[in-house]
C-alpha cells in the first residue's frame, strides 16, 4: 500500500492574552504545516478566516415537522501561501513551516457563542491544492470577543423597583403585600457577586419567602420565526416572613459563574440576555416579582466594593 503523500496538514496561531481570545482589528499570525512522506507537486495553499453565524431548529405542527434554519457571514478574509501557478510548486519529503498573517477586520463583531439553537464561530481553514488529488484541508477554531466595559455610567446605575399584590376576593380581603427591591448596578463580569436587597411588607395572615434568581434568556431568530431557551444561572432564597409582619434582607448574594457566556447583544441571528428576578413566593396564589435586566460583560469594575 503507497504511503499517503501529505503526513499531517495542521493551523496553529499565536495566542496573545492568558484569556486566548481576539476581537475586531487585531492581526492574527500563525502557521501552516504541511509533512509530506514524499515529494509531492502542490497547485497552491491558501488560508482564509471568517466569522460566521447560523441558527437552526425544528418544530412539530401536526404532523408535519417544520424546519427552520438562518445563516450570516460577517467576514472572509484569503491569503495565498503558495502562489498558482501553471506548473504548481514542488515540495520535497519533509516538515515544512508556512507563516501567515491576517487581520481580523475592524468590525462590531459578536462575540463567539454555542448555544442551544445556533452558534457564532470563528474560524481558520487552509487548503491545499494538488494535480489529480482532492484538496486537503485542514481548519482552526479561535475565540472572538467583543469587549463590553461595566464601568460605564448606564451600567453603574442602581436597580430599583417594587411591586404591591392584595390576596383574598371582593368580599374578604387581607391587607397588601409589598415587594421593594434593589441591586447595586446593572453590569457584572463573570465571576462576580449580585448583592440583592428586599424589603418585604406582609399585610396578609400567610408566611411568605423572597427569592432571587439570576436568569439567561437565549433568542434565535430564523425565517421570521422566534425560538425563545430561558435556562436559570443561579438562585437562592432569604428568610420566610411571617404575616402581619415586615422584614428587610441584605444578605441575598448571587454568584455569576466564571464560565457564564457574556451578553450577546449585536447579533441580528440571535442574542443572549441576563435578568435578575426578585420575587415572594406566595403559597396558594401568584407571586409577585420585580425584574432588572443586567449586562455580563468583560471588563471588570475599575473600583470594587466588597
Amino acid at each position: 500500500m503507497f504511503e499517503e503523500a501529505v503526513r499531517a496538514f495542521t493551523i496553529s496561531y499565536d495566542v496573545l492574552n492568558e484569556a486566548n481570545t481576539f476581537w475586531g482589528g487585531e492581526l492574527l499570525t500563525g502557521r501552516v504545516v504541511v509533512e509530506a512522506a514524499n515529494e509531492l507537486r502542490a497547485e497552491s495553499l491558501d488560508l482564509s478566516v471568517r466569522g460566521v453565524g447560523e441558527t437552526r431548529w425544528s418544530e412539530k405542527d401536526g404532523d408535519e415537522t417544520l424546519h427552520y434554519s438562518a445563516s450570516a457571514t460577517y467576514f472572509k478574509v484569503k491569503q495565498l501561501l503558495i502562489q498558482k501557478t501553471p506548473d504548481g510548486v514542488v515540495i520535497p519529503p519533509g516538515c515544512h513551516v508556512y507563516q501567515f498573517a491576517l487581520q481580523i477586520p475592524q468590525m462590531d463583531l459578536p462575540s463567539s457563542f454555542a448555544g442551544a439553537h445556533g452558534k457564532v464561530r470563528y474560524f481558520l481553514k487552509a487548503k491545499l491544492h494538488r494535480p489529480w488529488h482532492l484538496a486537503s484541508r485542514a481548519e482552526k477554531e479561535f475565540t472572538v470577543v467583543r469587549h463590553i466595559d461595566i464601568n460605564l455610567p448606564d451600567l453603574l446605575s442602581q436597580q430599583l423597583g417594587s411591586k404591591e399584590k392584595t390576596l383574598g376576593c371582593l368580599c374578604c380581603t387581607s391587607g397588601p403585600i409589598i415587594l421593594n427591591a434593589r441591586i447595586e448596578r446593572k453590569g457584572y463580569t463573570p465571576g462576580d457577586f449580585i448583592r440583592v436587597f428586599t424589603e418585604v411588607e406582609n399585610g396578609s395572615s400567610r408566611e411568605v419567602r423572597p427569592k432571587v434568581a439570576l436568569q439567561q434568556l437565549q433568542t434565535f431568530h430564523a425565517q421570521g420565526k422566534t425560538k425563545c431557551v430561558p435556562k436559570r444561572i443561579a438562585s437562592l432564597e432569604g428568610p420566610p416572613v411571617g404575616g402581619r409582619r415586615r422584614d428587610a434582607w441584605s444578605g441575598g448574594v448571587l454568584h455569576i459563574p466564571p464560565d457564564t457566556p457574556i451578553s450577546l447583544l449585536n447579533c441580528a441571528l440571535m442574542s443572549v440576555e441576563y435578568s435578575v428576578v426578585v420575587y415572594v413566593d406566595i403559597p396558594r396564589a401568584f407571586d409577585i416579582e420585580v425584574t432588572f435586566p443586567v449586562v455580563i460583560g468583560t471588563i471588570p469594575l475599575h473600583n470594587p466594593v466588597y
